[in-house]
């Protein structure tokens, strides 16, 4: 089983409009050593294996074009980034910060 987690806001950030579009919302910018590694769900514990980010275009929103790369955990505490405008997967720091956009957790 998988959870999808679509991020909206995090936990400390200042909410300006509570209306606002998500689609016009600002990036979530988070270390990834702070993204929550399990999650509790329906009785069911969830461990959390990649983060999805976007890099926006000029306006820095998230209806803007930009490009998505992907964050895979590997064991307890090494990231290795995916982009396929790259030849191969780079090993990532887990203080590293990411526009955070989805998270991915699996049973």
């Amino acid at each position: 089983m998988h959870l999808f987690i679509d991020v909206l806001h995090w936990e400390g950030e200042n909410v300006i409009c509570e209306d606002r579009s998500c689609e016009a919302a600002d990036q979530v910018k988070v270390k990834l050593c702070d993204i929550p590694q399990i999650l509790q769900c329906n009785s069911k514990t969830y461990e959390l294996r990649g983060v999805l980010s976007f890099k926006a275009g000029k306006t820095k929103l998230r209806n803007s074009i930009g490009h998505y790369c992907a964050f895979a955990k590997r064991g307890t505490s090494n990231w290795e980034q995916y982009d396929d405008m790259k030849k191969k997967p780079i090993p990532i720091k887990s203080t590293k910060v990411v526009n955070c956009e989805f998270l991915v957790y699996t049973i």
